[in-house]
């Protein structure tokens, strides 16, 4: 059994950031000139992060960026995780999204539906940083992230601190295996 290490799980993050992207910018795409729209957007669109990892991990071990990487997540067991698991392994990020979307709502509603509908996308995030506790967040996130890298490079198994909350581990799906069932890639023969 091979353990994942940092940079195939750095590879898979960049991939989904990739995938996810579009749906960060699309409540300021769509909503443009309007601040109420900009919002009910933004609260539709913000729990799609978290929403994707959890449905992926569940359903299949893996997101799509851990795909491409033949990264699967597994239980300590190597058994396929359960739903409570997958939410409970998203459950830091879900809290962070849930901060930040309620700070970006308030931050919105602090800028007047002028200055909201003059502004372009950069310099209505630049504004919104003066409305939120924006700089608090980015070194809460910074700090997770680091203990994340610390705790990989000290285990034998190469778990995060959400795999230690979730009861979970990441292991290397080898060549010419396929994905779908956990116990091929637990004991490929």
């Amino acid at each position: 059994m091979k353990y994942v290490g940092f940079w195939r799980r750095f590879a898979a993050v960049m991939l989904d950031g990739f995938v996810l992207m579009p749906f960060a910018f699309l409540p300021y795409w769509l909503g443009t000139g309007s601040k109420t729209l900009t919002i009910v957007l933004y609260v539709l669109f913000a729990p799609v992060g978290f929403l994707y990892f959890i449905f992926f991990h569940y359903k299949w071990g893996q997101t799509l960026g851990k795909m491409v990487c033949r990264i699967r997540m597994l239980t300590l067991e190597f058994q396929k995780i359960t739903l409570k698991q997958a939410v409970l392994r998203s459950s830091v990020e879900a809290v962070f999204a849930i901060v930040v979307l309620t700070t970006t709502a308030i931050g919105y509603c602090g800028i007047p539906e002028s200055d909201f509908i003059a502004l372009g996308t950069l310099e209505l995030g630049k504004v919104l940083l003066t409305y939120t506790m924006a700089k608090f967040l980015f070194w809460s996130q910074t700090a997770w992230v680091w203990s994340e890298f610390i705790v990989i490079f000290f285990n034998p198994k190469r778990r995060a601190l959400q795999d230690f909350i979730a009861g979970t581990v990441l292991v290397v799906v080898p060549k010419g295996l396929t994905h779908s069932n956990p116990e091929t890639v637990a004991n490929p023969s």
